[in-house]
């Protein structure tokens, strides 16, 4: 496997707490605060799952639509709403998934994520897992898998999903193979 040695960079969101809002002739305005820089987010049974990043430069965005530039986590968290001294402030817990890694490209849908697992240099095994319980999932070995010149997820591509959240259509260069979601116990 060969990878690209290009700077990684990825588009970071905040994750905005509004206190408030004020009527301009422009329209309403919340005011609030930022809570934390995220990449990507997943709401399942209203529980919140984040993919955080660290902002480049220090930088605090007057605007619910502000992005900026940053490097993104390798892992994914449950964040939690929790009281601060002077404001609320987002609590991460990693999420601990046997198997996940920088190369996984999660995908979610419900409950469920779907990932890819590198392991022995080549070789990719396809996970569904259930996010509240992740001892609850199903595998299939999928053999090599050529992965894009990059030592980031996106290397391979993310699973699909059905509208059901039943199943996760995996695809590589030359198979296609579909997991089906696990059953919680």
């Amino acid at each position: 496997m060969e990878f690209s040695n290009d700077i990684y960079g990825a588009e970071c969101y905040p994750l905005y707490l509004a206190t408030g809002s004020s009527t301009t002739r422009e329209g309403t305005r919340s005011t609030g605060r930022i809570l934390l820089w995220i990449n990507r987010a997943h709401v399942a049974g209203g529980r919140l799952f984040i993919a955080p990043c660290d902002i480049a430069a220090p930088l605090e965005a007057s605007t619910v639509s502000a992005r900026i530039g940053g490097y993104v986590s390798d892992w994914w968290f449950e964040g939690t709403l929790v009281d601060g001294p002077d404001w609320p402030r987002v609590a991460l817990n990693r999420l601990v998934v046997p198997g996940w890694s920088s190369f996984s490209n999660p995908s979610f849908c419900g409950r469920n994520v779907a990932f890819w697992q590198l392991h022995n240099g080549s070789q990719m095994t396809a996970h569904v897992v259930n996010l509240f319980d992740p001892r609850v999932r199903s595998s299939l070995a999928f053999g090599r898998v050529a992965v894009d010149e990059s030592d980031m997820g996106w290397g391979v591509p993310p699973a699909s999903w059905d509208q059901e959240c039943t199943s996760a259509t995996f695809r590589s260069e030359s198979n296609q193979r579909t997991v089906m979601a696990p059953r919680a116990r």
